[in-house]
């Protein structure tokens, strides 16, 4: 028989035995604990890969978001000036002025009382890296004029100067203004099996405005043949294919339908890039097009 004595002690050593076994089982606990809430070296690389990654596609995105951002600008500014452009050729153009021109489409430069009512209008005042440039056609015993206004922005420059780019209209000198639409001889074909193109018939060194051609410059149809009936036709430069013969693609969005729209030798307008040097044409063009947009509407003639 277990005495009394001896059964107290026995449950105090068992007690201060479970009490010795606590601290060790909480112990190996924490350390499981520990174990399980840590991260191996496998995966942080992981985890820096998966960041790499997401900010290489994040540093693709904000340049093509800030072009678009920009884009959207000059477009907007584009259409509050082609606004300001008609508006004023509303107030100033006339019967007197404005003289029939048998369908085909010449520059506003081209008519002198016109020109010296708007030339000082041309550069916008608000901000003079903005400017427009205008063609005008209009038929015999009509009282209706049709207006094309090339908007364009200073790409080789900080902006454009009044009396600099405006110049004086000569249809003898090589070298047009650097806001005024330039003449060129062109071909337009269709391709339904690959890119529609157009060619400039002229070579550099007989006209120097083909030089003047980069994409995303606009092309404006101003005549072929006594009729005239393709005047007004618009397309846009896309990639230069052939530089030895001048042939470029033509923007998809705003290309040849069908071989009905065929070109041969046709007379057009283009802007495309400005002058190195506006002082000294002859020193050649410089930077991008400085088309924006182009828009077309009618004035009605007093």
């Amino acid at each position: 028989m277990i005495s009394i004595g001896k059964l107290s002690r026995t449950r105090s050593q068992l007690s201060i035995a479970a009490r010795s076994a606590c601290p060790i089982q909480s112990l190996q606990s924490v350390n499981v604990r520990a174990r399980q809430a840590g991260v191996t070296f496998t995966e942080i690389l992981f985890a820096i890969l998966i960041l790499g990654i997401g900010a290489i596609m994040l540093a693709g995105v904000f340049p093509v978001a800030i072009e678009q951002s920009k884009k959207n600008s000059e477009e907007g500014n584009a259409a509050a000036i082609a606004r300001g452009a008609m508006a004023l050729l509303t107030r100033t153009m006339n019967a007197s002025n404005t003289p029939p021109t048998n369908g085909v489409i010449v520059p506003l430069q081209s008519e002198l009382p016109l020109w010296q009512s708007i030339q000082g209008n041309v550069v916008a005042s608000a901000d003079p890296s903005f400017a427009w440039a205008g063609l005008y056609s209009r038929d015999t015993g009509s009282s209706v004029a049709r207006v094309n206004v090339f908007v364009l922005r200073c790409r080789a420059r900080s902006s454009y100067q009044t009396v600099l780019d405006t110049g004086s209209y000569d249809p003898s000198s090589a070298y047009a203004a650097s806001l005024e639409p330039r003449s060129v001889a062109v071909d337009v074909t269709d391709n339904p099996s690959g890119q529609d193109t157009l060619r400039f018939t002229d070579s550099p060194g007989v006209n120097p405005s083909v030089n003047a051609a980069s994409p995303g410059a606009y092309v404006l149809i101003a005549s072929t043949g006594a009729l005239g009936e393709t005047a007004g036709r618009v397309y846009r430069l896309g990639e230069l294919i052939d530089a030895t013969q001048q042939i470029w693609s033509l923007d998809p969005g705003m290309g040849v339908r069908d071989a009905t729209e065929n070109l041969s030798g046709a007379t057009a307008y283009l802007v495309g890039r400005g002058y190195a040097d506006p002082t000294a044409p002859a020193s050649g063009y410089d930077g991008h097009a400085q088309d924006v947009a182009m828009y077309a509407s009618f004035v009605l003639l007093p």
